[in-house]
């Protein structure tokens, strides 16, 4: 979770709106007084995220950061604005598969070539075992050390013979690699 909150700038335009203006935080709310009539509601696009309209205000269909809507004399709408974190990672599970008795117990060593930040950098165990990485978008390389040969299969492309792996990934992806060591 971030520690960082962002603010969102939000106008309202149509029968004299009072305020015509504001900034919110997550989860904030501000009262708006207008005059009957049709409103617009227009938020400022803001990195990283996504915005849709609810409740009272239809969402336009030309421009994702406005909605309208329309109020009579006297009543009191609410209209809902959901700001959706677009993810900038996505993860990979690296599973190491033994396929021959004599790996069971065999130590291996996968490492993620760090060139698009992964979490975790290495993941050690016998037999078999599975670990899950976090990757920002891009390309990826899987690299495999253990006393057995393999192949790669899943979302990731073998390198010729030798025990790597290779991929791209984008952000909100979910990707599989798996190794399966054999004599």
């Amino acid at each position: 979770m971030d520690l960082f909150l962002p603010i969102f700038t939000v106008q309202v335009s149509g029968n004299n709106p009072t305020p015509s203006s504001f900034a919110l935080s997550d989860g904030g709310s501000q009262s708006v007084t207008l005059g009957a009539g049709q409103f617009n509601i227009v938020e400022t696009p803001t990195s990283g995220f996504t915005t849709s309209f609810s409740g009272d205000c239809m969402q336009s269909t030309s421009n994702s950061q406005q909605a309208t809507g329309t109020i009579a004399v006297g009543q009191q709408k609410t209209c809902t604005i959901t700001n959706t974190e677009v993810p900038t990672t996505g993860t990979l599970l690296v599973s190491v598969v033994c396929a021959d008795p004599l790996c069971t117990t065999s130590p291996f060593h996968v490492q993620i070539v760090p060139m698009n930040n992964p979490q975790p950098l290495v993941f050690d165990g016998r037999g078999s075992g599975s670990q899950t990485f976090t990757l920002t978008s891009g390309n990826f390389e899987v690299d495999m050390q253990s006393l057995f040969p393999g192949v790669f299969s899943g979302n990731c492309l073998q390198v010729f013979t030798l025990p790597q792996a290779t991929g791209t990934i984008s952000a909100g992806q979910h990707l599989t690699c798996t190794f399966t060591e054999r004599r």
